[in-house]
């Protein structure tokens, strides 16, 4: 068998999927199975040979450039999905999904609810004691209303908030950029693009690089929805609290890395690259 990682990333962003891919990788790595990277979505072509497996994310691919033999990560929520998306699904030999209910879309899905792998841990060799906190606040990922509102909000209230999308990156930052930008914060702002579809992706990253961040709840989420994630150790507010719980995290150091130290032994212990089982 033929082992092809597909990064599945467009040529016309920067690589935020590296870090949803490298769990995958982790896997194999820990296992000493060889395998052969594809970076960009326009590198797959179609491939009738089933000793050919193709496992990760084909959100970019053609349907006609899809090979008979893959397993996809499903990222997104069914809310953001199209046709070709569910015909991709429909047609993998198994699927990778982050929610439980997602489980029922193919009769071969694996529940990989993007776990926690010692390579997420400082991807670019960043010396993070160089790197000062010249924010108070930071504000990362694709524009909505909703979090353009979270950002004028405390604009006006005069914090220390900086969010590239909006200043100076439009489409965003990324790789190593990104990750200098992270730890020059106190604190990140993590806010749900979809309704009741949390950011696990940014958590489990965070986390994993002992980023303190608070989360959002929009007013349409569900109030609950953070509930027994991390073992309820996710540091979150509300529209209405956001001023008060904000504030008094920018002003106890000592509270924020304590979070961030339990955040990682829990993930280190807890969420372990456990939940990958491929028989390949």
């Amino acid at each position: 068998m033929n082992i092809n990682i597909v990064v599945g990333r467009s040529r016309y962003i920067g690589n935020l999927y590296e870090p949803i891919i490298k769990p995958i990788k982790g896997y194999f790595n820990d296992k000493n199975i060889t395998y052969r990277t594809i970076e960009f979505a326009d590198q797959v072509r179609k491939d009738e040979n089933n000793d050919n497996l193709y496992i990760g994310i084909f959100n970019h691919v053609p349907l006609i450039d899809m090979p008979k033999n893959y397993i996809m990560y499903v990222i997104e929520p069914l809310t953001n999905f199209n046709e070709s998306m569910f015909i991709q699904v429909k047609n993998a030999n198994k699927i990778l999904v982050y929610m439980r209910d997602m489980l029922s879309l193919h009769p071969n899905s694996i529940y990989f609810p993007f776990p926690y792998h010692p390579s997420l841990e400082n991807m670019y060799n960043i010396d993070k004691n160089r790197i000062s906190k010249i924010y108070d606040l930071i504000i990362i990922g694709s524009l909505n209303d909703k979090r353009i509102n979270t950002y004028n909000r405390l604009k006006s209230n005069n914090y220390n908030i900086y969010c590239p999308n909006i200043e100076d990156h439009q489409r965003g930052i990324f790789e190593r950029e990104h990750d200098k930008l992270l730890y020059s914060s106190k604190i990140v702002l993590l806010q749900n693009y979809f309704n009741n579809d949390i950011d696990h992706p940014r958590m489990i990253y965070n986390i994993s690089n002992k980023i303190f961040f608070i989360y959002i709840l929009n007013e349409d989420d569900d109030e609950t929805l953070l509930d027994n994630i991390y073992d309820n150790m996710i540091v979150s507010c509300n529209s209405n609290n956001m001023f008060e719980i904000i504030d008094y995290y920018l002003n106890n150091e000592d509270k924020r890395i304590e979070n961030v130290n339990f955040l990682y032994d829990y993930v280190v212990i807890n969420n372990l690259n456990c939940y990958l089982c491929l028989d390949i």
